[in-house]
């Protein structure tokens, strides 16, 4: 990594927090706003790799601007970018459909990392996350697709689906609720 080689003028904090967002931003598909609380045995093989002394770690970043900047160098380095117009729109997009499905906010949330990890787009707040799936799970009721008793949205290929008879086995009636739930 030519950005983190000693002869570019960065000392061994910024060369090991530097280091620690190349290796957490795809994995995590965000960088954490502190550094330093990523696992130490982590921090402890990054630091022996770099030969660098773990504590350096606890000096890196303390100007915001510092930090910020590097997670551009590195987000342009892995072929990463922040969440744009075109970005935002694809995962609603992306969660509209999933809502159609499910109206789990967990699942959807989760659903939402993967899609953004998988995009190589930086991962936004919790919290603006936690409204674009909102916003979708509203736009789904919306569309006349109310959840089910069991709190998931109808499988739209199950629609038209016969309804288990009053005789069926209670085991296949399940089954039936399960699949029209789509899970």
């Amino acid at each position: 990594m030519e950005f983190i080689a000693p002869g570019r003028g960065r000392g061994p904090a910024d060369r090991l927090g530097l280091a620690v967002q190349l290796c957490t931003l795809p994995w995590l598909g965000f960088v954490p706003a502190d550094v330093g609380a990523v696992p130490p045995a982590a921090v402890a093989r990054l630091s022996e790799r770099l030969r660098i002394l773990v504590g350096e770690l606890g000096r890196y970043g303390a100007r915001e601007q510092t930090r910020s900047t590097h997670l551009q160098q590195v987000a342009r380095y892995l072929g990463w970018r922040s969440v744009g117009e075109l970005e935002r729109k694809e995962l609603e997009e992306f969660l509209l459909a999933r809502a159609m499905e499910h109206d789990s906010p967990s699942l959807l949330f989760r659903l939402a990392c993967e899609h953004l990890i998988s995009s190589r787009v930086i991962r936004p707040g919790v919290v603006t996350l936690l409204e674009r799936v909102a916003a979708a799970r509203a736009a789904a009721r919306g569309l006349g697709r109310p959840p089910t008793e069991h709190g998931c949205l109808p499988n739209p290929a199950c629609l038209n689906r016969p309804k288990p008879t009053a005789g069926a086995v209670r085991g296949r009636r399940r089954s039936a609720t399960a699949q029209r739930c789509g899970g």
